[in-house]
Formats: C-alpha cells, sequence, structure tokens
C-alpha cells in the first residue's frame, strides 16, 4: 500500500484553477473507477463466482473513490480559499474589537489559522503538486 502525504507550495492566485485542474486530470487519467466497476459487473456473470477476484475488485474500487473523495475535497477547499480571496472576504490585519470577540467565544479551542494563511498554504500545495505531475510526467517520457 501507498503512503499518502499533504504538501504545501506557493502559486499566483490566477494559476490555481489551473493547478488544481491539472491535479484533478491526472486522477481521471490514471484511474478509471468507472471501467473498473464495469468489469467487477461483467465478472459476477461469470461461473462459477471468484468471490475472492470480485472482493479483491471491490477493495480497490472503493479505495479509488476514497482518493478521488480526498482529492475532491481539497480542490473546493483550495478553491473556496481562492474564492473569498478574489471576493476581498479577508483582511490581513482584523479590528480589534473583533478579535476580541474571536477569544472569548474561542477561548478554549486552539487559534484557528488565519485565512491568509490558508491561501497560502492551499497556493503552497498546488504548486508542489503541479511540480510533482511534471517531475513525473519528464520521468515517464524518459
Amino acid at each position: 500500500m501507498s503512503m499518502r502525504i499533504q504538501y504545501f507550495f506557493t502559486s499566483d492566485l490566477e494559476e490555481v484553477p489551473e493547478k488544481v485542474k491539472l491535479q484533478l486530470e491526472y486522477f481521471l487519467n490514471k484511474i478509471s473507477i468507472d471501467s473498473e466497476l464495469q468489469n467487477s459487473i461483467k465478472n459476477l456473470e461469470k461461473t462459477p463466482l471468484n468471490y475472492s477476484t470480485f472482493f479483491s475488485e471491490v477493495d480497490n474500487i472503493r479505495t479509488h473513490i476514497s482518493k478521488l473523495d480526498l482529492l475532491l475535497k481539497e480542490a473546493k477547499e483550495i478553491l473556496v480559499v481562492c474564492q473569498k480571496a478574489e471576493l476581498g472576504e479577508y483582511s490581513q490585519g482584523e479590528p480589534e474589537k473583533q478579535r476580541e470577540l474571536k477569544k472569548e467565544t474561542l477561548q478554549e479551542q486552539p487559534p484557528a489559522k488565519s485565512e491568509l494563511t490558508e491561501l497560502k498554504s492551499a497556493m503552497s500545495q498546488v504548486n508542489q503538486m503541479t511540480s510533482a505531475l511534471k517531475q513525473f510526467k519528464r520521468n515517464s517520457n524518459v
């Protein structure tokens, strides 16, 4: 089983949607959940049914769906932050009154990352994914 890691990189705001698109296309080109499911369905028609093969195929499909779900979740989170940045819904500094109100309501919770930090983190992730994809493409073309 392969290890999954999370990594970060920085990118210009206007480049983020394209980099998210590249990551989704990479998954789409690498894994075909649809064809895997069709193959599993065909295998159900075979007599005698090989249960262990079917179970293995189902587990594999579920693993891919889980990876896709995580990728889509991350893509959405990244683009939500970008949307907020484009709409100007965050600023580097907050008025003192709002900070004090937040401190009172969140006293026992650890401090949350600022939206700017989240945006930088999201940008960093997209840049690292793009770099990894470019490296993968170069290595696979050799």
